[in-house]
């Protein structure tokens, strides 16, 4: 109660997400317009700059990466992009880094969709072995649909 009576006096709100400002806003009982959004790790004038090395040819030849908790109940949106992966022209790679108990779902509707030759699901790994993925992957990928903003794309 006295966060949110606190906040309606704020001079300033900031948030690093614009699904966090909306949660913020909701929660707290605020204007949704009171409330900042600064992204973390990206100036938002230089979003629009950022290319992919080698263009989109390089990533139809390489490997998307994604890493995330397989949890049920989390939309981390791996789904999407297992289904998504019809779209993309063989030789393209998805690789799964994580585990969780939506795992096995996962995995079926990699078989189900026809894509499980090109999908992997590498499990959990420890940090040298994740910063190899990162290296040699030519895209990162993770369409959560529900978090403000997840570390995992600082360290991508």
């Amino acid at each position: 109660m006295f966060r949110r009576h606190g906040l309606r006096f704020a001079s300033e709100i900031w948030s690093i997400s614009d699904y966090t400002a909306r949660q913020l806003a909701a929660s707290c009982r605020i204007s949704r317009e009171n409330v900042v959004v600064v992204p973390l790790a990206l100036v938002p004038d230089r979003v629009k700059d950022l290319t992919l090395r080698g263009g989109a040819s390089e990533v139809a030849r390489g490997e998307v990466l994604t890493v995330s908790r397989l949890w049920r109940g989390e939309d981390k949106g791996i789904d999407h992009l297992i289904e998504a992966m019809k779209l993309v022209t063989p030789p393209a790679r998805l690789v799964i880094v994580g585990d969780g108990d939506d795992r096995d779902r996962l995995e079926r509707l990699a078989r189900d969709s026809g894509v499980s030759a090109r999908v992997s699901f590498m499990g959990s790994t420890g940090d040298r072995n994740l910063a190899a993925l990162y290296g040699r992957c030519q895209l990162f990928a993770l369409p959560s649909l529900q978090e403000g903003f997840g570390l995992v794309f600082l360290e991508a």
